[in-house]
C-alpha cells in the first residue's frame, strides 16, 4: 500500500479535462507533454475550467509510464506519467604530454606531473531533461503506481 505525505497542495484552473488522477499537470492546466516541467501532480480528476488540487511539495503517488527504478530521477512522458529520466552525457576531451626530459615512471606510487588541457561541452541553465521529482518506489511496467518526491 502506499502512502502519500503531501506537505503542499495548491490548484491551478484545468485548461482542459483532467479525468486521470496521479498524473503530472503543467502550468497551463494541462498534463504535461514529454520533458515538460510539472506544476504538480493531479490530486482529483477535475473537468474542464474548474480549479484543479495538484500536489506541489512531498511524497505522492504518480502513474509510471514505464519501469522505474527506485532512487532515480523522473521525467513527465508526454502525457503526464512519470517516465525514468535518462542519465546527463557529459563529453570532456583533452590532450597531455609527459614533459621532455622526462624519466619514465616503473614505480605505481610514483608520476610525473602531465599538463592537461580539457574542453567541456557543458554548459550552465536549464538540464536538457527537467525533472519532476525522485522514486521512492520501483515501477515494473507502465501503469504501475509510485510513490514520487516532488519538491516544487
Amino acid at each position: 500500500m502506499l502512502t502519500e505525505k503531501i506537505v503542499l497542495t495548491g490548484s491551478i484552473k484545468a485548461a482542459a479535462a483532467l479525468a486521470t488522477k496521479h498524473r503530472f499537470v503543467n502550468f497551463a492546466g494541462n498534463y504535461c507533454g514529454a520533458n515538460a516541467k510539472a506544476a504538480g501532480v493531479l490530486a482529483q480528476p477535475t473537468l474542464s475550467g474548474d480549479m484543479a488540487p495538484i500536489n506541489i511539495i512531498g511524497l505522492t503517488i504518480v502513474e509510471a509510464g514505464g519501469a522505474i527504478t527506485a532512487g532515480k530521477r523522473v521525467a513527465s512522458d508526454a502525457s503526464g506519467r512519470a517516465v525514468q529520466a535518462t542519465a546527463l552525457g557529459a563529453t570532456v576531451a583533452g590532450t597531455g604530454a609527459i614533459p621532455e626530459g622526462a624519466t619514465p615512471v616503473t614505480s605505481t606510487s610514483a608520476s610525473p606531473e602531465v599538463a592537461l588541457t580539457a574542453t567541456s561541452t557543458l554548459a550552465g541553465g536549464e538540464p536538457p531533461q527537467p525533472t519532476n521529482g525522485v522514486a521512492w518506489t520501483a515501477a515494473a511496467e507502465a501503469g504501475d503506481l509510485i510513490l514520487v518526491l516532488i519538491n516544487g
